[in-house]
C-alpha cells in the first residue's frame, strides 16, 4: 500500500552558522537558502514515532552550489543520511565578502519532527490518514449501501475521559465523519462540530482505534463513508436519550 502521508509537510528548521570568524566582519554576508526540499523522513523511524535531528557540515562555492556535505551529528544514522542527501540538492545565494561572492562552509542543523497525524499512525501501528485513492477506486455512501454499520465493542462510542480534565465539567457529543475499510478499520476521521479543543487528541486517538463491522455491498466488502456520534463526558448518562 502506497502511502502519501496525506500530503503532510514535515517541519524543517534550518539555522546556518558561519564557521569562519573572519566571515563575521561587517563587509561579509552569509549564504542564504535559495531552493531546496526538506529531507525525506525515514519511513521506519516515522512509523516508530521517532523524532530527531542531524547537523550537516556543508561546503558552498562562489556560485551557491553545494560541493561537499558531511554529517557531523545525528540522533539516528538514518536522519543523517536523509539530511545529507537533501542538502546536496540545495541551491544557495552565495555569501559575499567586500561585495564579491565567496565560498563558505556552514553547519546546517535539520530537525525531523512528526505531525499529529504521523504520531497517531505510529501510536496505532498503522496508517490512519491516507490518500484514499491509493486504497480504493470507490468509497461508498450510506445511500448506496443502505445500512449503518456498528462498532465491534460495547463501549466504542464513548471516548475515555482525559484524566487532566476531570472536574472541569467539559462534556461533548462529537460528530465524526470517517471512512470504514473492508477490514473494519477507520481511515481519515474528521470532526464536524468539535467545540472543546482539549478533547481533540483524546477523541482522535479513540476514534482512530475503534473497529467497525465490515461494510458490504452485494456481498462484497467495500469502503464506506459514515457519520458517527461519539460522546466524551465524566457523566455516564451524558448523551443518552
Amino acid at each position: 500500500m502506497k502511502y502519501r502521508c496525506s500530503n503532510t509537510i514535515h517541519r524543517l528548521t534550518i539555522l546556518v552558522l558561519v564557521l569562519s570568524a573572519g566571515l563575521l566582519q561587517a563587509a561579509t554576508t552569509p549564504v542564504q537558502l535559495k531552493e531546496g526540499k526538506a529531507p525525506v523522513y525515514p519511513r521506519d523511524l516515522k512509523m516508530d514515532g521517532i523524532e530527531g535531528m542531524a547537523k550537516v557540515k556543508t561546503h558552498i562555492d562562489e556560485s551557491g552550489i553545494v560541493t561537499k556535505a558531511e554529517v557531523v551529528e545525528a540522533t539516528h544514522e538514518a536522519f543523517g543520511v536523509a539530511a545529507r542527501e537533501a542538502v546536496l540538492q540545495w541551491v544557495f545565494t552565495p555569501g559575499t565578502k567586500d561585495g564579491e561572492p565567496v565560498a563558505q562552509t556552514v553547519n546546517i542543523p535539520l530537525q525531523f519532527a512528526l505531525s499529529t497525524q504521523d504520531k497517531l499512525n505510529a501510536q496505532l501501528g498503522r496508517e490512519v490518514f491516507v490518500d484514499i485513492e491509493d486504497l480504493t477506486d470507490k468509497v461508498h455512501t450510506w445511500a448506496e449501501v443502505k445500512k449503518w454499520y456498528g462498532f465491534r465493542g460495547r463501549h466504542s462510542k464513548v471516548i475515555p475521559y482525559p484524566e487532566e480534565l476531570k472536574g472541569s465539567g467539559i462534556s461533548e457529543e462529537i460528530t465524526t465523519r470517517l471512512i470504514i475499510g473492508p477490514d473494519g478499520y477507520v481511515y481519515n476521521p474528521r470532526f464536524e462540530n468539535l467545540k472543546n479543543k482539549e478533547l481533540m487528541m483524546p477523541a482522535l486517538e479513540h476514534v482512530a482505534g475503534v473497529r467497525f463491522q465490515s461494510p458490504k455491498l452485494n456481498g462484497e466488502k467495500v469502503y464506506l463513508e459514515q457519520k458517527v456520534k461519539f460522546t466524551c463526558s465524566e457523566d455516564p448518562d451524558f448523551g443518552k436519550k
